[in-house]
């Protein structure tokens, strides 16, 4: 329950920040949520951040499902 309880501060803090510097693209996203993961001395992982990342521009409307999902026939 610890970690999850961290994991949702994480996401929260990066929403934050996404938001205060009104970043609304994917690689600038990637770029900065991977820096704030080091200057939170955490250990880097691609597939969180992606997720953080994409859950973000999802929810705000930056992507659409089918941009997300490309063509999954």
């Amino acid at each position: 329950m610890d970690r999850s309880d961290n994991s949702d501060t994480l996401f929260q803090k990066l929403k934050y920040i996404f938001e205060k510097e009104d970043i609304q693209q994917k690689k600038p996203l990637l770029f900065r949520a991977t820096k704030f993961y080091i200057d939170e001395d955490k250990p880097i992982n691609r597939h969180t951040i992606q997720g953080y990342v994409d859950n973000y521009m999802l929810s705000k409307g930056y992507i659409t499902f089918e941009e997300y999902w490309g063509n999954p026939n």
